[in-house]
C-alpha cells in the first residue's frame, strides 16, 4: 500500500511577505521583522535549518530561493556543473552562467536543491532564472523543466512558485501554488497574465525595486529607472503599488531596494 503523498502548502491571495536574498536571516533577534510578514523568501544556501526553525516558531511560512537556471560559482554544488551544462554569462551578474535546463545532469542537481530544501523545513521553493538563453530553449523546454520541478517540490508537501515568465502562468497555473514577479509594475499591462492565477486564489508575491533613504524617520524611495526618475517619493510609490490598477491590494506587493537586503516598503 503506497504512502499518502503529503498536502502541499498554498499561500493565500493578498498575503504580505519579506524578500531577503543577502546573507542571512539573523534569528537570534527576535521577533524577527517585519512581524507583519506572514512569509519570508530567503536564500536556500545562505539560510540554515536553525533560522527556518526560528521562522516557524513565530507562525511564519518560508519559501526557499535558488537558481534553477544558472550556476552560480560561489555555490557548494557548483563543481558538479560540467562544462557542457554551462552557457553564456548572465549580463550583470558575475559568475553566473545559464544552464542547460534539458540536461539530466542538471536536473539531478536541481532535484538535490529540492530535497536540500524540504530537509531544511522550507514550504515553498523559489526556482530563479528559467527563462534562459543561450541553449535555443523553447518554452515547451521551459514547461517540461517547470512541471519536473513542481513534481518533486509536491512530493515533499512544498508549495512551488514561478518567478516571472508571466506569459506561462496561464498554462503553468495547474502545477504552481504561487508566483514570484518583479517588476511588472514597470510597464504596462506586464502584470495583467496573473489575472488567471488571482481568480484561481493563487498569490503574485511582487516586487518592485527602488533606492531609498530615510529623511525624518520616514522612507523617501526614488527610482534609476527613466521612466519614473521625474516622480516624488509618493508617486513613485503609489506607481509601484499598482495604484489605480485592478491589482491593488490583491498582489502581495513589497518595495525593496535591489540588494534585497533586510528593507522593505509595503504599500
Amino acid at each position: 500500500q503506497g504512502q499518502t503523498a503529503p498536502s502541499v502548502w498554498q499561500p493565500a491571495v493578498g498575503t504580505p511577505y519579506q524578500m531577503i536574498l543577502t546573507g542571512a536571516i539573523d534569528s537570534t533577534q527576535l521577533p524577527i521583522t517585519p512581524i507583519q510578514a506572514p512569509i519570508f523568501d530567503v536564500d536556500l544556501f545562505y539560510t540554515n535549518a536553525s533560522s527556518i526553525d526560528a521562522l516557524h516558531t513565530q507562525g511564519k511560512k518560508v519559501i526557499c530561493y535558488f537558481s534553477a537556471g544558472s550556476s552560480e560559482d560561489w555555490r557548494p554544488d557548483y563543481n558538479n556543473f560540467t562544462s557542457k551544462d554551462k552557457g553564456p554569462c548572465l549580463t550583470g551578474w558575475a559568475g553566473e552562467r545559464y544552464l542547460d535546463i534539458r540536461s539530466a545532469n542538471v536536473i539531478s542537481i536541481m532535484k538535490k536543491r529540492v530535497a536540500l530544501a524540504a530537509e531544511k523545513g522550507c514550504d515553498g521553493i523559489d526556482p530563479d532564472n528559467m527563462d534562459g538563453t543561450g541553449f535555443g530553449f523553447t518554452n515547451a523546454d521551459t514547461v517540461k523543466y517547470f512541471k519536473v520541478l513542481a513534481a518533486e517540490a509536491h512530493s515533499y508537501g512544498m508549495g512551488m512558485g514561478l518567478k516571472n515568465r508571466q506569459d506561462l502562468a496561464s498554462q503553468l497555473k495547474p502545477f504552481l501554488e504561487f508566483a514570484v514577479n518583479e517588476e511588472c509594475g514597470l510597464f504596462s499591462g506586464d502584470c495583467d497574465a496573473y489575472s488567471t492565477l488571482i481568480r484561481a486564489g493563487k498569490p503574485v508575491l511582487h516586487v518592485e525595486y527602488a533606492n531609498y533613504e530615510i529623511v525624518k524617520g520616514e522612507p523617501v524611495i526614488s527610482s534609476n529607472d527613466t521612466a519614473l526618475a521625474h516622480l516624488s517619493s509618493d508617486e513613485l510609490r503609489d506607481r509601484l503599488c499598482l495604484k489605480g490598477s485592478g491589482f491593488a491590494g490583491t498582489f502581495s506587493t513589497t518595495i525593496k531596494s535591489l540588494n534585497l537586503d533586510g528593507w522593505v516598503l509595503y504599500c
